[in-house]
């Protein structure tokens, strides 16, 4: 029998749930456009109830290509996309975080998708793609050092 996900785990998989859900998809990989960036911050920021403007990973290839609002347990999470030419993407995730406090990078991985996930504050956040993982890190570093 496999034992059930801890309550601390459930955002971390909430966030490779999420990337696999929506960096598949063509035609409505995200709900609101980077062409409409000012909107799509003003929109997140709000419904999380802080500032949270999408980091820039231009430096990795990655640009920003919009989001969405999900569901969250512990209330609303935002995910923000990102794409290179290559067309590979990763997804920034941020959901609010009860215990609150911070914490260490941890490393996340079902299947093929893997990620890296923290806790700053009242905010857990993880950088999700499937790309090597060395690199991965690198991006989640410096989207962290972008959102404190």
């Amino acid at each position: 029998m496999v034992a059930p996900p801890r309550s601390v785990d459930l955002p971390m998989l909430a966030a490779l749930r999420a990337h696999d859900t929506f960096a598949v998809e063509v035609a409505h990989p995200v709900e609101v456009g980077a062409d409409q960036m000012e909107h799509l911050t003003g929109w997140l920021s709000k419904r999380l109830g802080q500032p949270f403007a999408a980091p820039d990973l231009g430096a990795f290839g990655f640009d920003v290509i919009g989001g969405r609002i999900l569901p969250a347990a512990s209330g609303t999470a935002a995910l923000w996309m990102y794409e290179n030419e290559a067309g590979e993407r990763l997804t920034l995730y941020a959901a609010p975080q009860p215990e609150g406090g911070q914490t260490a990078f941890r490393f996340i991985e079902a299947e093929a998708t893997q990620g890296f996930w923290w806790v700053d504050g009242s905010f857990g956040y993880a950088v999700v793609g499937n790309i090597p993982r060395a690199a991965l890190r690198g991006i989640a570093i410096a989207a962290h050092e972008q959102l404190i």
